[in-house]
């Protein structure tokens, strides 16, 4: 460890990043600083990368693909997927933790199927693309499965009296 000009401490590294070495720097004001932050970058990297920022980078590339009505109907599923497991390494979150947070979303909300199946389709397509670069080996959430008993919510056609009563409202 070595003392820099400006005061700081400054130790260097040579980690493997994405298959490549490289020379990392860790700087601190004091030596104490230099190796918590050291001790933190090598846990991260045993660890890997939390859920949160996993889904973030997820969220920011898959929703450029999207229309605004779907992403719109995602928000709420993909802020609830992150609010629970935001802080969780993303490679240790395992099949019966996701089946308990959809029993309990199911259960607390008293959610219809169409929004068990698209709050785990949220949750399916972050770990997809968690495994496709390399955050995490597997998906988690392959066997999981909403259960059929759901209610199914449908939509009511409109009575001929509301219809009048829309038509009479607008000047069209």
């Amino acid at each position: 460890m070595t003392k820099r000009e400006d005061g700081r401490w400054q130790q260097q590294m040579t980690v493997m990043e994405h298959g490549r070495k490289k020379v990392k720097t860790f700087y601190g004001h004091t030596k104490a600083e230099v190796l918590r932050k050291i001790a933190s970058y090598k846990e991260k990297q045993e660890n890997g990368s939390t859920f949160d920022e996993v889904a973030s980078k997820w969220w920011e590339e898959h929703t450029k693909e999207l229309s605004p009505t779907t992403v719109a109907g995602y928000t709420a599923a993909y802020k609830r997927a992150v609010e629970h497991f935001g802080e969780l390494f993303i490679n240790k979150i395992k099949p019966t933790d996701i089946n308990a947070f959809m029993n309990t979303y199911i259960k607390d909300r008293h959610a219809s199927y169409k929004s068990a199946k698209n709050q785990l389709l949220i949750l399916h397509l972050i770990f997809k693309y968690s495994v496709a670069f390399g955050y995490s080996e597997v998906n988690p959430t392959t066997e999981i499965s909403v259960p059929r008993n759901l209610p199914k919510k449908g939509r009511n056609i409109a009575s001929d009296d509301d219809i009048r009563r829309i038509k009479a409202s607008t000047d069209c």
